[in-house]
């Protein structure tokens, strides 16, 4: 059974009209995706097995990869306040890391994966 959100709080779905909000559409809202570049000491410090943890407690898909630049790259789906949450632990990195800056793109989301998974190639 669905259920509507009226001002007057939240009843059995009887129809829908302008009045009414589905609740369902709150949780399509939350999800995102997002495109980071990370720089700094961000390459041979276990940068990629650090950020594929954080993804996977906090139930993320995507991947992290190394650049050619010395740069790592990755990219998060889920839950847009998970992804913010990991975006946070990026900042901070695993201890030998030292991060300078991370450049982040909100992209719209796709849903096109399973898991999450460092690459190496």
């Amino acid at each position: 059974m669905g259920y509507l959100m009226r001002l007057g709080g939240i009843l059995p779905e009887a129809g829908f009209n302008d009045s009414a909000i589905r609740l369902t559409s709150i949780k399509e809202m939350e999800n995102a995706r997002a495109h980071l570049l990370i720089s700094g000491r961000v390459q041979g410090v276990f940068y990629r097995a650090f950020t594929e943890d954080a993804a996977h407690s906090l139930g993320l898909k995507g991947w992290v990869k190394n650049c050619s630049d010395g740069k790592v790259e990755a990219l998060f789906e889920g839950e847009k306040e998970n992804i913010e949450k990991a975006i946070g632990l990026c900042y901070k990195g695993p201890p030998a890391a030292k991060v300078n800056n991370i450049d982040v793109k909100w992209e719209i989301f796709k849903g096109e994966f399973d898991t999450f998974s460092a690459r190496y190639f």
